[in-house]
């Protein structure tokens, strides 16, 4: 699989999902399954992190694949995601695939690294 999702530290607090070059929305899907089977292994929040550093330019289509729909959405998933290594289009249209993220208000810390 393209995408791979990993803790990223000790405390189960953080999950990273790391794309690698010519990853699809099949890849996109398999990894959310992935991501929801290791949140349902805690009790508490966790936050993600979109590694995307890797990942080859996708070609955005005008809307997300309707499967890809809310994937994420979880009891355990904080709503807090950080997206590395991609410009804004790419990352919206992620949000747009795995559920609903919160834009920062003033002063808080944006979602791009």
């Amino acid at each position: 699989m393209s995408i791979s999702v990993a803790w990223d530290n000790a405390e189960r607090t953080v999950l990273r999902m790391t794309y690698r070059r010519s990853w699809n929305w099949r890849d996109h899907r398999l990894a959310c399954d992935l991501v929801r089977t290791f949140l349902d292994m805690v009790s508490h929040p966790v936050h993600l992190i979109f590694d995307l550093r890797e990942s080859d330019p996708v070609i955005q289509p005008s809307h997300w694949p309707a499967d890809q729909a809310g994937l994420l959405l979880h009891p355990n998933w904080s709503g807090t995601a950080v997206f590395v290594g991609t410009d804004s289009g790419l990352a919206d249209l992620l949000i747009n695939a795995i559920g609903t993220v919160e834009e920062p208000g003033e002063g808080q810390p944006s979602l791009f690294a």
